[in-house]
């Protein structure tokens, strides 16, 4: 069976790729802060064994996007390629230009802080219609699915191990502003989940299907009211029905005119006697 993809949540894919790109070019780049999860792995293994992010990120990919296909399904992997594909070209064409915040080499604390909004809400728009812009956004929707978990926890969990094993090749200071910034990001992105949109995404469709469902009970309403409105054209048969004792007692006050005419007869056959 092909996936069911609506076009409001492909949009919304889009848009949550673009943010994330957008930070991760304009801040993290140039700042200095790094990131934990998958992009933390590969060059956690460059530092370690030499392995280039090209062999390790493809071989990351695959088996966080094979998990997730197995745990959450084709839905999934539709969005996250559209995901991923928005990612990849929203990326392309923001490094064309120059970076908007170069000076946020020097201000960590605060590159921390702008980093982890753009990440956490471009991942999460992402998460909340069902599809992961990257491999460990694969690995934690799945996670959550199986250990019930909430998402941001996940998260937490992966880069801070990422994020200790990296203290080996990063200095601690800046490993305690990209500790902050993946904290933040991944609060967002629990945040995310829990925002109510004007239309959630995922929920039209139940909830087109409760209304359909609601309007049958007025429909059968109006069918009751109609079937109501017997009894009144049953009454209304039973009023020219009871019309009909009035009619005989009509026939029956005629009837009783009978005697005095036949008595009107007796008196002039009375008067006979007289004149006779």
């Amino acid at each position: 069976m092909l996936p069911q993809i609506r076009p409001r949540a492909c949009a919304i894919a889009l848009f949550g790729s673009a943010i994330l790109a957008f930070g991760l070019y304009h801040i993290h780049s140039f700042s200095g802060i790094t990131e934990g999860g998958g992009l933390g792995l590969t060059l956690l293994l460059y530092h370690w064994f030499n392995i280039s992010p090209a062999i390790s990120a493809f071989a990351f990919n695959f088996i966080c996007y094979a998990f997730g296909w197995k745990v959450l399904g084709k839905d999934f992997i539709a969005y996250s390629i559209i995901a991923g594909l928005g990612f990849s070209a929203f990326y392309a064409i923001f490094e064309r230009f120059d970076p908007l915040w170069p000076g946020l080499v020097n201000l960590p604390l605060l590159a921390a802080v702008l980093g982890a909004v753009f990440v956490g809400v471009g991942v999460g728009l992402c998460v909340r219609i069902g599809g992961a812009p990257c491999a460990d956004d694969a690995l934690a929707m799945g996670f959550v699915k199986l250990t019930r978990l909430k998402i941001q926890w996940i998260y937490l969990i992966s880069d801070v191990v990422v994020l200790g094993l990296s203290a080996t090749y990063i200095p601690i200071n800046r490993l305690a502003y990209s500790l902050l910034s993946v904290v933040l990001s991944g609060q967002l992105v629990g945040l995310m989940q829990r925002i109510r949109l004007p239309k959630a995404v995922g929920k039209e469709r139940i909830k087109a299907d409760s209304e359909s469902a609601c309007a049958n009970p007025d429909d059968q309403c109006g069918d009751s009211e109609s079937a109501c409105a017997k009894p009144d054209d049953q009454c209304g048969d039973s009023e020219s029905a009871c019309a009909k004792p009035d009619d005989q007692h009509g026939d029956s006050e005629s009837a009783c005119a009978k005697p005095d005419d036949q008595c009107g007869d007796s008196e002039s056959a009375c008067a006979k006697p007289d004149d006779q």
